[in-house]
């Protein structure tokens, strides 16, 4: 008589049967899938924004950090994909820029700093506050980094507000999802 199928252990291609290290492997995936890799940060700090230069920015506060994408000191513009984690992720991000009438104002993503996608250019608001947001889909491999970078052609600096939950908008966010191998 036969061994029914859902008695028969798992096994590789090629018949063998798996291994811990294949078990391993298939229920790191499987933790995945209900929380995919994914990290949040904000500006808990102001920082400035030359006018006509493209800048980082600096995000001082982790709002999640599911696997050390972030360091809050070190190259904290930057969010890196750590070892295992390639593939696709969205990028999402938020700026809010002061009152300021004159020029534009761009929100981007670059990869390994060079600027990979310009998501919104717009023309400042002479009402209030200037608020882009972007979302761009994106191949990475582990250990590429990227970063959120804004532009501002007021013909002078302004000065980005510090993020507070809650509050009035200001400053700035930033989020990387996992979102397929």
């Amino acid at each position: 008589m036969a061994t029914p199928p859902w008695q028969t252990p798992p096994s590789n291609a090629n018949g063998t049967p798996w291994t811990a290290t294949n078990i391993a492997a298939v229920a790191a995936d499987l933790n995945h899938v209900g929380a995919p890799p994914l990290c949040v940060v904000t500006n808990a700090s102001s920082f400035t924004v030359t006018t006509g230069t493209f800048t980082d920015c600096a995000f001082d506060n982790e709002l999640e950090d599911s696997d050390g994408f972030h360091d809050n000191v070190t190259n904290n513009a930057r969010m890196t994909v750590p070892a295992n984690l390639g593939g696709w992720y969205q990028l999402r991000g938020v700026i809010v820029f002061p009152s300021n009438a004159t020029g534009n104002r761009t929100i981007a993503f670059a990869k390994n700093g060079s600027l990979y996608q310009q998501v919104m250019v717009v023309q400042a608001s002479g009402a209030g506050i200037t608020i882009l947001s972007g979302v761009w889909d994106i191949q990475l491999a582990a250990g590429d980094y990227v970063t959120m970078q804004v532009w501002q052609g007021s013909g002078g600096t302004l000065t980005i507000g510090s993020y507070t939950t809650g509050a009035s908008p200001a400053g700035a966010s930033f989020a990387v999802r996992k979102i397929s191998n």
